[in-house]
């Protein structure tokens, strides 16, 4: 100890590794003024901070220096400190197999963590919520939780505009956790959003006329994968309105049956990428789906009820699209009426898709250079390739084909 009361005043790195009876950390560790990485891993009973929150005064920073801090497979630790919001320089938490973790140490702060950029919870199994500073934090970049399967709490209802800077939010193997914060839409910079393995989740916490007509939500998101949600029926009505969404993905939805609003003629300007994948219930594809302006890759897998194509109108419609794909869709009767209007069309495959008897009355279009038709309806597969028959004579402009049952 120096003669002004501090310990280690030069500490930079703190590593604390399988000590397999080491219970508490040390009264003075918060006083450390340089330390800049804590660390703590497979110390099995550890489970106290060594000081409490009234022994660090008011105006008293703890660990003025720390930056990275980890905490990995302590499975007797249920509270973290609650001088942890007032790190100032904290950029990086990760709480990591920590099952019986459930209490963030103090619900008080308003405002925490002014430089933390990366925060990963995962495999906390008893965890119920989550800070309600959560969406005050100014700097946060990334937001990962994964293996909380006791997770239900967002930690606060309020519908604010949160996260100001979160760039990308991934929810995995909460299978608990049943609705998304209210605060979701509002954040302005998500660019990377997966929900994954969330076995109960089927809210998504906002009813869309709780935004305003001018009211953009998530502008700059980019990336939306939705994988394994057993219990969604519903997306969210705000989906069409997203402006700079690229990629969507829909797998595993199994309850899946609406897209949340049929009345958007207009959606998803710069999405590219959709793929609609093992949603066994979904009867109908949404109705703005051919007015996508940059679509340049379609994929419809294993929804065995879909029957629909949202809309009968023949229309020009998706003008970038060059892939389209159609697999194990087996009440699935008919293509698209807007398909013959597809002008850049390169390649269609249809797998396992028994009750579509025929092509369409007009053909194809003209920039089809690959067709395949795997495992359909036998006969038509048949008059594909007698000559002179009307299914003949609308694929001959096509070079590549292929056929199998």
């Amino acid at each position: 100890m120096t003669e002004d009361g501090l310990w280690l005043p030069n500490l930079q790195i703190m590593e604390i590794e399988f000590c397999a009876d080491l219970e508490t950390l040390p009264t003075w560790l918060p006083r450390l003024p340089l330390l800049e990485k804590l660390i703590i891993i497979r110390c099995p009973k550890f489970r106290s901070w060594g000081t409490e929150e009234e022994e660090i005064t008011e105006h008293e920073l703890p660990l003025p220096s720390l930056q990275y801090m980890e905490i990995s497979f302590c499975e007797c630790l249920e509270i973290l400190p609650a001088w942890l919001p007032r790190l100032p320089l904290l950029n990086k938490l990760i709480i990591r197999g920590c099952p019986k973790f459930r209490s963030w140490g103090t619900e008080e702060e308003m405002t925490a963590l002014p430089n933390l950029q990366y925060m990963e919870i995962d495999s906390c199994k008893d965890l119920e919520t989550l800070p309600t500073w959560l969406p005050r934090l100014p700097l946060l970049n990334k937001l990962q939780i994964s293996g909380c399967s006791k997770l239900i709490f967002w930690g606060t209802e309020e519908e604010m505009t949160a996260l100001p800077n979160l760039q990308c939010m991934i929810i995995e193997w909460c299978t608990d956790l049943e609705t998304l914060p209210a605060w979701l839409p509002r954040l302005p910079l998500l660019e990377e959003l997966i929900i994954r393995f969330c076995f109960k989740f089927k809210s998504w916490g906002k009813q869309e006329e709780e935004i305003t007509e001018h009211e953009l939500p998530l502008p700059n998101l980019q990336y939306m994968e939705i994988n394994c949600c057993l219990d969604l029926e519903t997306l969210p009505a705000w989906l069409p309105h997203l402006p700079l969404l690229n990629n969507l993905q829909i797998i595993g939805c199994h309850k899946l049956i609406s897209w949340g609003t049929e009345e958007e003629m207009t959606a998803l300007p710069n999405l590219q990428y959709m793929e609609i994948n093992c949603c066994e219930d979904l009867g109908t594809l949404p109705a703005w789906l051919p007015c996508l302006p940059l679509l340049n890759k379609l994929q419809i897998s294993g929804c065995p009820k879909l029957i629909s194509w949202g809309t009968e109108e023949e229309m020009t419609a998706l003008p970038n699209l060059q892939y389209m794909e159609i697999n194990c869709c087996k009440d699935l009767e008919t293509l698209p009426a807007w398909l013959p209007r597809l002008p850049s069309l390169n390649e269609l495959i249809i797998t396992e898709c028994p009750k579509i008897h025929s092509l369409l009355q007009d053909n194809l279009p003209s920039s089809l250079e690959k067709l395949c038709l795997i495992e359909c309806e036998r006969s038509l597969i048949e008059r594909c390739q007698q000559e002179g028959s009307l299914e003949w004579q609308m694929i001959q402009h096509i070079p590549h084909r292929r056929y199998t049952w």
